[in-house]
């Protein structure tokens, strides 16, 4: 089973997919925002190990770097102009 990828993504959103794949997920390090909620929606994942799309069997645990966003991130504006 290949990892997916979480990087750019809110942890929450990652570790729904990374569970989804039957895979661990470690609490993550976030060294700018210590103590503050990683499961909120307003961390993002930097990097995780192992890598986007390495082969691993389930249950291998997976840990991601996050880092808090000062704001939340920007949405598209889909209305027509």
């Amino acid at each position: 089973m290949a990892v997916p990828d979480g990087v750019g993504k809110s942890f929450l959103v990652a570790r729904g997919e990374w569970l989804g794949a039957r895979l661990k997920v470690a609490m993550p390090v976030a060294p700018d925002g210590a103590g503050s909620d990683p499961l909120s929606s307003v961390f993002v994942v930097l990097s995780q190990e192992p890598a986007a799309g390495t082969v691993v069997a389930a249950g291998t645990e997976v840990t991601a770097t996050v880092k808090r966003l000062d704001r939340p991130p920007p949405t598209t504006d889909t209305t027509p102009a």
